[in-house]
Formats: C-alpha cells, structure tokens, sequence
C-alpha cells in the first residue's frame, strides 16, 4: 500500500511541475530507471533515494533530520514512529500547493 500511495504521489509531483521522469532524474542524480521502478510500483525509494527525490523537488530536508533520529533510535521507537506516518499520511487532508501560493497573507 506504501509504494503505490508513494508511486501516486511521486507521479503527481512531476506532472504539477510539467516534468518528465528524466528530468526529474536529472535534477535528483537518480538514475531514471530508478524513477520508473518506483513509479510502477516495482521498487521502494528507501530513504537515501527518497531525499534526493525531496531535494530535487524543493522539499525541506526534514527527512533526512527524520532519518537521522530513526536511525539513533531503539527498533521498537522506529516501528512506532512508522506508525504514526501512516496514520497521519492516511488520514490527512491533501495539500494543494498551487492554492496555497496564491492565498492571501
């Protein structure tokens, strides 16, 4: 369920952008293969992947803060934590960036 929800996502952002997978390779140093495989569901980011996509692609680098603390933390606090990203990625309200930028201040 994680891929294709991830997959979905990763399709949405490059077409908001009026990307191709190439150029989205380019600017992440992600071998466009690479891009395929996870949009067709048939390979997972990992987060070393998932950063350079974030990088790419203007996110701010709480993942690799994020990473960084998972990494520190005992096995049964990564399982939680992992938890909780689920819960909040599926039962959150979908963020339209586009409205966000033109909404008054």
């Amino acid at each position: 369920m994680y891929m294709k929800k991830f997959s979905e996502w990763l399709r949405k952002e490059i077409n908001n952008r009026n990307w191709t997978q190439a150029e989205l390779a380019e600017r992440s140093s992600v071998p466009s293969a690479t891009i395929s495989r996870i949009i067709n569901n048939t390979r997972d980011p990992g987060p070393e992947i998932a950063n350079k996509l974030a990088k790419a692609l203007n996110y701010p680098p709480a993942l690799e803060e994020a990473n960084q603390l998972l990494d520190e933390s005992p096995k049964e606090y990564q399982k939680q934590a992992l938890q909780l990203i689920r819960f909040l990625h599926d039962t959150h309200v979908p963020y339209n960036t586009k409205k966000a930028k033109s909404a008054p201040n």
